[in-house]
C-alpha cells in the first residue's frame, strides 16, 4: 500500500534508537502489444484472444508481484483476472478476448491503486471481394482482390475460396493475406461455358462475408 512507514531499531543497553522513514510507491506498469509497443487502444475481433504483456521496471523486480485486471464491460471483452510477476521477472502475460462489438477499458490495479489502463475495441471483421462482377474469356484469366476489414492486420490470414458451380471458372483453393496487409490478389481462369454467372465465395475463421 503506498504511503510512508517508519522503521525503528532499538536494543538493550543502547541509549538511542535508530529510525528510518520508508516511502512506498506504486510500481510502474506498462501494457505492450505483440510488437512491444505501448498499448493505447487494442483492437481485437469478436471471438479472438490477444496476448498482452505487462512490463514493470526491472529495478522494481526484486520481489514477486501480483496485479489484478478489470474490464469496464465484460459483455464486450474479457481479460485474465490476475497477472503474476515472479521474483526478478520484469514481464507477465495476460489474454484479452473479444466478446461483442464495442469499446471498453481494461484497468490494471496494484492493490487498490490503478497503475495502468488501455482501451479495447472489439470489431466484427468481414471479407469483401472486388470487383463485384467480372468477365473472363475461356482460356484467359482475370484478377480479383480479397480484402479483410474491421480486424487486426498483425498476423497473416488464410482465406478459403469456393464456387457455387464447378466447370466454368477456377480459383485457388486458398489465398493468404500477408501480415500487415489488408488485401491480396488472386487469379480467376475461364475454363467452360456451361453456366453464367458464377459466384465466388471467400471465408475465414472469425470473418463474415460482405
Amino acid at each position: 500500500i503506498p504511503g510512508v512507514s517508519t522503521v525503528t531499531a532499538s536494543a538493550d543497553g543502547y541509549a538511542e534508537s535508530g529510525a528510518l522513514a520508508v516511502t512506498v510507491t506504486d510500481p510502474t506498469i506498462d501494457a505492450l502489444d505483440l510488437s512491444g509497443a505501448d498499448i493505447t487502444t487494442l483492437t481485437v475481433l469478436v471471438g479472438q484472444s490477444y496476448p498482452v504483456t505487462l512490463r514493470r521496471d526491472i529495478e522494481q523486480a526484486a520481489a514477486g508481484l501480483t496485479v489484478t485486471l478489470r474490464v469496464d464491460d465484460e459483455t464486450i471483452a474479457t481479460v485474465d483476472g490476475t497477472a503474476q510477476f515472479g521474483v526478478v521477472d520484469a514481464e507477465a502475460g495476460v489474454t484479452v478476448t473479444g466478446v461483442a462489438a464495442g469499446t471498453t477499458t481494461v484497468t490494471v490495479f496494484c492493490g487498490a491503486s490503478a497503475v495502468e489502463s488501455f482501451d479495447v475495441t472489439v470489431a466484427t471483421a468481414f471479407l469483401s471481394l472486388t470487383p463485384a462482377s467480372a468477365s473472363v474469356v475461356v482460356g484467359d484469366t482475370t484478377q480479383m482482390t480479397v480484402t479483410r476489414k474491421g480486424g487486426s492486420l498483425t498476423g497473416a490470414l488464410t482465406v478459403t475460396l469456393d464456387l457455387d458451380y464447378d466447370g466454368v471458372i477456377t480459383v485457388p483453393g486458398t489465398v493468404t493475406i500477408p501480415a500487415g496487409q489488408a488485401s491480396e490478389v488472386f487469379t480467376v481462369t475461364g475454363v467452360g461455358l456451361e453456366r453464367s454467372p458464377i459466384e465466388v465465395r471467400a471465408t475465414a475463421d472469425g470473418y463474415d462475408s460482405d
